[in-house]
């Protein structure tokens, strides 16, 4: 992450946890945050639902397509690194 976007969610906590709650802020933050988190980038495992690659023993890479929001719940054993997630074509 960017340093002004954890900035940005640093502000949004504190603002959280005081009078001053601002919900627009907190809101805004939460999107900038998961749109940061979608866009595609090298990963330990697969972050949101979608297509991803992996790449693993051996440098040998593989499309992995659908990947549901319960398998990413579930923790399976991700081997290898992931890149993703790769966007859809319009």
């Amino acid at each position: 992450m960017t340093r002004a976007l954890l900035e940005q969610a640093l502000e949004a906590l504190e603002c959280a946890y005081s009078e001053n709650y601002d919900g627009a802020k907190i809101h805004g933050a939460k999107v900038a945050i998961r749109a940061h988190l979608a866009q595609p980038a090298w990963h330990d495992a697969p972050t949101v639902p979608g297509d991803w690659v992996i790449v693993g023993k051996g440098f040998k890479s593989e499309l992995q397509t659908s990947i549901t929001q319960q398998e990413i719940d579930r923790g399976s054993s991700w081997p290898g690194r992931w890149y993703g997630p790769i966007p859809e074509d319009k």
